[in-house]
């Protein structure tokens, strides 16, 4: 009796031992060793995994020896539900359920405080983020093309259309090392605009462009060091101020005395005075220049052909009385840039005018 198995069978056998491993190598893969379980390991480890979190830090850019404010949100994990450890440092400063927020506080300035959220869910999938914070100071100084008169102390005021610079003082520290803000980044912004031309590798400098609009301009910095990864920020607003004028006296064998302006009400006590008016704040180089116009005034009515900074008063005769002095002073360029400004000169004879 043959008992060879038909063809069709024969195919039926190989096509089953063919596929059969198939369906049990995932079988295979999952069996554990009973000594595994005997010497205690874990079987089923819990699953690390990295998936982007949502970091808030309070400020952005903070200093040395501020409070920081820290949330992290995550929309793959219940982070309500999660445990969550902060550590500052390795140290264990808070943890519990749906605890999302943490505050601390930076150290000195280049002082690098290491922040991490440990997060494990109800279904054993943790993950860790770390927040490196490293406080960073800029110091922001500007200067205004504005004249002011030797000898002034002080710095001249911002006024309406002046042109100003402003400078990017960074305090990067890296231990004990100063880092050289010749080798950073700066990225400027003007009223809330990145100024791309200015802003740039050791670009520490950067000009205040020429307002449209009477408005305090808003100047920003960022500031990055690659080599450390410090990152820095610093604002300044730069309020506009009116130009002024202050009225003095000019003596022949002294020169003009700076160090006393004129009183609202002056004497003529010599039978001659030379005033000058000097212009503060307005952009120009100097009080005499081409760029001022001076339009001087007796007692309301115009003076003709005077249109320099200084002016002589003599008394002729007797007779007492007193004149309204008045000047104005006008920016040819710059139509914000206009002061005017008067005084009383008391006399005890009547004044005549005298040009140089």
């Amino acid at each position: 009796m043959n008992c060879a198995a038909p063809p069709l069978v024969k195919r039926i056998l190989i096509l089953f031992f063919l596929v059969f491993p198939l369906f049990t190598l995932p079988v295979l893969a999952q069996e554990i060793d009973d000594s595994d379980l005997r010497a205690g390991s874990d079987p089923f480890p819990t699953l690390q995994i990295s998936r982007p979190s949502e970091i808030t830090v309070i400020p952005k850019f903070p200093k040395a020896n501020t409070d920081v404010y820290i949330e992290i949100k995550n929309y793959s994990i219940d982070l309500n539900n999660s445990n969550i450890t902060w550590r500052v440092n390795g140290v264990v400063k808070s943890q519990g359920k749906g605890v999302t927020t943490f505050s601390t506080k930076t150290g000195k300035n280049g002082e690098l405080i290491t922040v991490t959220a440990s997060i494990r869910d109800e279904r054993g999938i943790s993950l860790t983020e770390t927040i490196r914070l490293r406080p960073a100071e800029i110091d922001l100084v500007w200067e205004s093309d504005g004249y002011t008169p030797p000898f002034y102390r002080g710095k001249a005021a911002y006024t309406e259309g002046a042109s100003v610079k402003v400078l990017a003082m960074p305090e990067f520290f890296s231990g004990s090392t100063k880092l050289s803000e010749k080798q950073m980044v700066y990225k400027w912004k003007i009223n809330g605009k990145v100024d791309e031309n200015q802003s740039g590798y050791g670009k520490r400098i950067f000009v205040v462009p020429a307002q449209k609009v009477p408005r305090p301009p808003v100047v920003e910095v960022e500031v990055s060091d690659s080599a450390s990864g410090m990152n820095g920020y610093a604002k300044l607003t730069i309020n506009a101020e009116s130009p002024v004028i202050h009225f003095y006296e000019e003596n022949s064998l002294y020169g003009t005395r700076y160090s006393q302006a004129l009183d609202p009400e002056t004497s003529l006590t010599l039978r001659e005075i030379r005033v000058r008016a000097v212009p503060y704040f307005f952009s120009t180089r100097a009080a005499s220049s081409q760029t001022l116009l001076y339009e001087w005034s007796l007692n309301g009515n115009p003076i003709p052909n005077k249109t320099d900074s200084t002016i002589i008063f003599r008394s002729e005769d007797e007779s007492a009385g007193s004149s309204n002095i008045g000047v104005r002073i006008k920016h040819t360029n710059k139509i914000f840039q206009s002061e005017t400004k008067s005084f009383t000169l008391k006399y005890s004879g009547s004044p005549n005018l005298f040009s140089r």
